[in-house]
């Protein structure tokens, strides 16, 4: 709720500070007293528009000023956008030059920044507020309203985005033209996967085999070494030792681990 409301030099008053307490608060008055001229201090702070036919006669500027409550989602939104969250004060002002300022707690804020804060706080009726009802622009959206879906309303939302997102790449992957040798490429590239008849899974077997293979051209270099060993023209007991060392490497290769051993161990 509005907890205060500052105005100064704005079209008949000169200066006001009012306060409210919980409860209900009523102007009274005769036609032309100025009660319009509250309401329209409070719209200004919540969005519309200022100009320089506001200023009091005689006055540089115009000040209007309102403290409202401050809840979580207000709290959240301020410090989202870098303001102090203690309190909840709008400043609108407007000067003979015409320029005027929003301020938001001190700092300059844009009036959407107000709108987003204050949307839950105010809402003004006026005499003809009634008279929406009698547009049809209005009563689709009453009428899901009333019906309470709009979670359902939300979903289908999102749902309808991605459709249109897809439709667009579909479309654009349509209307993108090849020429008959562009084609011809594709289709073979497009053959040439068929003809691999891929499946799940295959690239691990395919890493393993290659994986087998680099073993084995090891296990080879190390059995031509070993060969060498035992033909030399200076036999086999001078290179018992250098054997002897090569052979720990070849105890990981499974199906010729126990030759190795024998060898070793003779």
């Amino acid at each position: 709720m509005l907890q205060k409301l500052y105005v100064k030099d704005y079209i008949l008053i000169d200066e006001v500070d009012l306060s409210f307490d919980n409860g209900f608060s009523v102007f009274t008055g005769e036609t032309g007293a100025g009660k319009s001229i509250f309401i329209d201090c409070v719209s200004i702070l919540i969005g519309e528009r200022l100009n320089t036919s506001m200023i009091r006669n005689g006055a540089k500027k115009t000040v209007i000023e309102g403290t409202f409550d401050l809840n979580e989602t207000n709290r959240e939104l301020l410090r989202e956008n870098g303001y102090k969250c203690d309190c909840l004060t709008v400043t609108r002002e407007i000067s003979t030059d015409g320029k005027s300022s929003t301020r938001v707690n001190g700092k300059n804020a844009s009036v959407s920044f107000v709108r987003s804060l204050l949307e839950d706080h105010i809402d003004i009726h006026s005499q003809r507020d009634n008279q929406y009802l009698l547009n049809d622009r209005y009563h689709l959206d009453l009428l899901d309203r009333f019906s309470g879906i709009q979670n359902e309303l939300e979903e289908l939302k999102q749902q309808y985005d991605a459709y249109r997102q897809a439709a667009k790449k579909y479309r654009d992957l349509s209307e993108n033209e090849y020429n008959e040798a562009q084609l011809d490429i594709l289709r073979y590239q497009l053959n040439e996967i068929e003809k691999l008849q891929l499946k799940e899974g295959e690239e691990d077997d395919i890493k393993a085999t290659l994986k087998h293979f680099d073993e084995r051209e090891k296990l080879q270099e190390a059995h031509e070494r070993i060969r060498k060993l035992f033909s030399d023209d200076e036999g086999i007991l001078s290179n018992l030792y250098e054997f002897t060392r090569m052979s720990s490497s070849l105890s990981e290769f499974s199906e010729i681990s126990q030759n190795v051993e024998n060898i070793t161990n003779a």
